[in-house]
């Protein structure tokens, strides 16, 4: 045994090659270390970005939304429903408007009422929603209630709760 530890040509070899594999060894496992955690770095990003995409379509549509509360010039529900119908040439068809009363928040005001509309067809439906929808006022049905008529089953009766919202 001493002579081994005594001839240096073969002991600085083997020490060199036992301290080189040590090196490569804890080089491969802090390797595959760094592999596993920028695996969970890149899915950790693009979680990030699907929720930053979220983020900004949640952002446009409130934003939409506020602009639609600010801009509505219209005196009340009323007015705006009254257009509404109007411009559509079913004036005749609406049998009652009845206020439902308000409702206030901190920033905002809530009108609501309840119309009935007789006998409309199923594309007239279609376009009061498309208006209701589209108005540049911010408008919201709060409830539907859609039946057939007893006379002509082809046409409707319509009862729908509309909320009108604007800002103080």
């Amino acid at each position: 045994m001493s002579k081994i530890l005594n001839n240096k040509k073969i002991l600085y070899p083997a020490v060199f090659i036992i301290v080189l594999s040590i090196l490569i060894i804890s080089g491969l496992k802090q390797l595959n270390n760094d592999r596993k955690e920028l695996m969970n770095l890149q899915a950790q990003q693009k979680e990030i970005a699907g929720i930053k995409n979220k983020i900004s379509y949640l952002n446009q549509r409130v934003s939409f939304y506020e602009s639609k509360k600010r801009t509505g010039k219209a005196a009340g529900i009323i007015q705006i429903l009254d257009e509404i119908f109007s411009s559509m040439g079913l004036k005749n068809k609406l049998k009652s408007i009845k206020n439902s009363g308000s409702n206030q928040t901190i920033d905002s005001i809530e009108e609501a009422t309840e119309i009935s509309v007789e006998k409309a067809s199923m594309n007239e439906l279609l376009n009061i929603l498309y208006r209701i929808e589209n108005s540049p006022s911010l408008l919201s049905i709060k409830k539907i209630t859609i039946k057939k008529d007893f006379e002509n089953p082809q046409l409707l009766n319509i009862n729908m709760v509309i909320s009108y919202i604007r800002q103080k």
